[in-house]
């Protein structure tokens, strides 16, 4: 599902499992804080090309006029970015791994 509509100059995408197996990306609106108008595409799977494909449906005047996006640290990520969003800076959401490292001294140290 696309809401071109919901396009802000402010995005995040990331991946959302809603059951097990069940994978999707998920492009919103930082602006809209989780409320009515923050879903601007769901797009089922993880696969980087099939994302691509479907957010290039977006027409790429208001594609173009996306400044900011941010989403994790994964490569895939960027790589849809890059070519779906060119014009944007990319900004990387370290709070998974940030919580991995802290669980792991935790674990040395004590």
């Amino acid at each position: 599902m696309l809401y071109a509509c919901n396009l802000p100059e402010y995005l995040s995408l990331d991946e959302l499992a809603l059951s097990y197996g069940e994978l999707y990306n998920v492009l919103t609106s930082k602006k809209a804080k989780a409320k009515k108008g923050s879903i601007a595409a769901i797009i089922k799977g993880i696969k980087s090309d099939v994302i691509i494909e479907h957010l290039s449906k977006i027409s790429s005047k208001l594609r173009r006029k996306i400044k900011e996006i941010t989403l994790d640290m994964a490569g895939p990520m960027k790589l849809i970015s890059k070519r779906c969003f060119p014009n944007t800076i990319q900004v990387i959401w370290a709070y998974l791994q940030s919580k991995y490292y802290i669980c792991y001294f935790k674990q040395d140290y004590n």
